[in-house]
């Protein structure tokens, strides 16, 4: 772990899940909180060791890797919570992760572990995309969904810390399928992203970069080589399972699935790059013998 200045007042801390930091005076605001309150200690330490405050935290998403040591911070540091409304329900009831990855029903043991099931914290203030005050700091919120419901990026002095709206390439080639919730909406975030003029942004999994962009086209071309790869699939495979089509894509990608939590997290990124080949016109949902089917459309 390592704090990383970015300008005078702009920092972030190099870490296995990135976390900005803004001071203003007597005050500062953290992004994220890493995976749990380990690493929430960790990061405490690190910035007043630092002489920085930390008087104020945004959590971007709702994830447990980016917020599970909210709660400690919460508790011992008196932060203030910043979140959207609808990351904040998840923030606020945790347990929701593990549920929707298990397709509603109470989920399995192995699956409330620190990986998808944060500690809850208490959201003190709900935020929106435009411009915003946080610990007084003057910046901009960035609606970036895609990988999550309702993720929120921080632009401050053209520096973006953008979550997880783009990885860097060794993050994509260690787990080949992100995860993923709504494929559409991430593309549209990444052309966002083309779009904007930044001096450099902050992924959450990456390094600081001020050529970001070349790493947001990589990005983009990674989506669309898997959605094309699917919809070969889906010709070749015609009438298949979705969960079938899942198994056999993984396989065939030699991706390793070695517990139910990598299972449920593939299957939901998987069904996100199906639905947007429906959304695409390229395939079409349907029940047939008591199976959830998925099709290719013939043009």
């Amino acid at each position: 772990m390592e704090l990383v200045r970015i300008k005078e007042n702009i920092f972030y801390i190099d870490h296995a899940v990135n976390m900005g930091y803004i001071q203003n005076g007597g005050k500062g605001l953290l992004i994220d909180s890493g995976i749990d309150k380990g690493t929430g200690k960790k990061v405490w330490k690190l910035l007043k060791e630092a002489d920085l405050p930390v008087t104020d935290l945004l959590i971007t998403h709702a994830h447990a890797d980016h917020f599970g040591g909210a709660s400690w911070l919460k508790e011992n540091g008196n932060v203030t919570v910043h979140a959207t409304q609808f990351e904040g329900a998840v923030l606020e009831n945790p347990r929701l992760e593990p549920i929707y990855l298990f397709q509603g029903a109470e989920p399995l043991s192995e699956l409330r572990n620190k990986f998808l099931e944060g500690p809850p914290v208490k959201v003190d203030h709900y935020v929106k995309e435009g411009p915003s005050v946080l610990a007084g700091i003057k910046g901009t919120l960035y609606a970036l969904p895609g990988h999550s419901y309702d993720q929120i990026a921080f632009y401050i002095e053209g520096i973006l810390f953008a979550a997880d709206s783009y990885f860097a390439k060794a993050y994509l080639e260690k787990h080949t399928i992100p995860f993923m919730v709504d494929i559409e909406k991430a593309q549209a975030s990444l052309q966002f992203l083309l779009s904007l003029e930044a001096e450099g942004a902050v992924p959450g999994h990456g390094m600081y970069e001020t050529n970001y962009k070349d790493t947001v086209k990589q990005n983009i071309d990674w989506h669309t080589f898997l959605l094309n790869e699917l919809e070969q699939e889906l010709h070749e495979q015609n009438d298949m399972p979705v969960e079938s089509l899942t198994s056999h894509f993984l396989r065939k990608k030699n991706i390793p699935v070695p517990n139910i939590g990598a299972w449920v997290l593939f299957r939901t990124a998987v069904l996100a790059y199906l639905k947007a080949l429906k959304e695409q016109g390229k395939a079409e949902f349907r029940m047939k013998d008591y199976q959830f089917i998925i099709q290719p459309i013939q043009t």
